[in-house]
């Protein structure tokens, strides 16, 4: 049965734009209905002297359960050039995307914590997220995004570009 997901995507390394459309297409295989909210530019959450990211949302259906999506997103940030042991679990990237929401699964596993348990935190999860979904509700306190939007307004998000030039680049490839 398919299902509804969210999922952040990010680049701090490299042509981040190639990068996003990268990921873009790969998921393209993986999700129906991809949609892509606008980019946006943000600094680095935690090691405020990497280069800043850029950030979006996607959403879609996909057929595959939750850990051979996440199977399938660490392959492509590996074939994006991502290298876990060198960058470390929060350093600079070229690839990364995580699983935001997967239908209203609740899971407190380790390996995949769902819904992400960074999204209420992070304005360049919301903002986006808010962007494409904006009656989207967390399915364990049922408030809508907005609400953290609106209760934590100290994010560093500037938009950077609307999500159909993207899809124009991504479906390009340039």
């Amino acid at each position: 049965m398919s299902q509804k997901v969210y999922l952040s995507i990010g680049s701090n390394l490299g042509d981040r734009e190639k990068n996003l459309a990268f990921a873009y297409n790969n998921l393209k295989q993986a999700l129906k209905n991809i949609k892509s909210s606008s980019l946006f530019k943000t600094e680095p959450m935690y090691n405020t002297d990497h280069p800043e990211f850029l950030n979006a949302v996607f959403s879609g259906e996909t057929d595959l359960d939750s850990y051979e999506l996440l199977d399938y997103i660490h392959t492509l940030e590996d074939k994006a050039g991502r290298d876990r042991a060198k960058a470390g679990w929060k350093g600079p990237r070229p690839l990364d995307i995580d699983i935001l929401l997967y239908g209203d699964t609740v899971s407190a596993d380790p390996v995949l914590t769902l819904p992400h348990p960074g999204i209420k935190e992070r304005g360049f999860v919301l903002i986006p997220l808010t962007e494409i979904a904006p009656d989207l509700a967390d399915p364990v306190t049922g408030r809508k995004y907005q609400y953290f939007i609106k209760n934590n307004m100290n994010f560093s998000v500037k938009y950077y570009k609307s999500s159909a030039i993207f899809d124009i680049i991504a479906t390009d490839g340039r």
